[in-house]
């Protein structure tokens, strides 16, 4: 529950202000900026880049907004185009009444948001005068709601971001420098239900080694509680080339009891892709297993160290013991047994449990 002023879009008059259910959001109304209004009065569109760690649908987008910021204020909210390496307009709605604070401006429809994809929040002032705090983002990703995760400033590029001048079909792109700008979502998710051994929405610390071996890559893990494996998913950072990636299961001791491929049409993009095993396999709460992709030219991602603790999945029915990132040079179908320095190198189960 949190106090809520939603603000009508296409009037921009004041609804509601009211103790009411509302979606997740990053920051929660006491959150405040530590400048409230900077003295600049350029007319500037800001924004923050944001994830969900399960789909959901995007219901409006909130912002810190000073008495002194009169606009005209405007929000949108931008999907990434990964083919341009741009963002591209998803929806605006423009704001109008005179409330402060935390104000929320609701598109008429909510815009469905997918799982582990890094999305663009931002909102126009002609004013300037808008709220901030300098090197927010520069010591590590914001605070994490139940669904909802964010970035350290360089982790998808800036974690803040900026355009001055009048609203134009560009996506703000400035860096920040760490600054926010105290601009926040409201997300509904659609889906419940938490089987992911990785959150989809961490990133590699390296996206593309460069390493051109061919190579398995993989992660030992151990359900909790009885299921399926249906398939494999991975963390794919480059998009130099479209090449299929065969798939496995394994039980820890090297038997195979899968395997399959993610064909070229089911990754045109950067970021998490998956493949299906042709009949899901059975799994014992307990047991190991070893679940991998084969890329033929390298170019993995990973993040060293990332498991040397282990890893205890979202919903805790699914879990990697310490230095569980695998890996074996060789042809498609090699068995990953080794490690190096509890590399974490991004590849998860698809897990259904019973």
């Amino acid at each position: 529950m949190r106090n809520l002023t939603i603000l009508s879009a296409a009037a921009g008059c004041l609804l509601a202000t009211s103790t009411a259910q509302a979606g997740e959001s990053i920051w929660n109304n006491a959150a405040t900026p530590q400048v409230q209004s900077v003295a600049s009065t350029t007319p500037v569109e800001l924004g923050v880049k944001w994830c969900a760690s399960t789909p959901g649908k995007l219901n409006g987008i909130r912002f810190y907004r000073s008495a002194a910021n009169v606009g005209p204020l405007t929000v949108r909210h931008w999907a990434p185009n990964i083919t341009l390496g741009q963002f591209i307009l998803a929806a605006s709605q423009a704001v109008g009444a005179a409330a402060t604070g935390w104000v929320q401006v609701n598109f008429p429809t909510p815009i469905n948001i997918a799982e582990g994809q890094t999305y663009l929040a931002a909102y126009h002032t002609g004013s300037g005068r808008y709220s901030t705090t300098a090197g927010y983002f520069n010591g590590g990703g914001y605070p994490a709601s139940t669904w909802l995760r964010g970035y350290a400033d360089g982790v998808e590029g800036p974690a803040s971001v900026l355009r001055t001048g009048a609203l134009s079909s560009t996506a703000p792109a400035t860096s920040g420098a760490g600054t926010n700008f105290w601009v926040d979502v409201d997300f509904t998710p659609t889906s419940l239900v938490r089987t992911r051994l990785t959150d989809s929405c961490m990133r590699p610390a390296v996206k593309v080694a460069a390493d051109t071996g061919a190579v398995a890559l993989g992660i030992k893990f151990s359900p909790k509680v009885n299921g399926r494996i249906t398939g494999v998913r991975f963390y794919r950072g480059s998009t130099a080339s479209w090449i299929s990636y065969p798939i496995h299961l394994w039980t820890v001791g090297g038997t195979q009891l899968a395997s399959g491929t993610i064909p070229v049409s089911q990754n045109p993009t950067s970021g998490w892709v998956s493949g299906a095993f042709a009949t899901p396999v059975n799994v014992v709460a307990g047991q190991t297993y070893v679940v991998a992709y084969h890329t033929p030219n390298g170019a993995y991602s990973y993040t060293h160290g990332g498991l040397t603790s282990g890893r205890t999945g979202l919903g805790g029915n699914i879990e990697a013991p310490a230095n569980a990132g695998v890996y074996a040079y060789g042809p498609a179908g090699s068995f990953p047994t080794g490690t190096y320095l509890g590399s974490d190198y991004f590849v998860d189960p698809i897990f259904a449990p019973n």
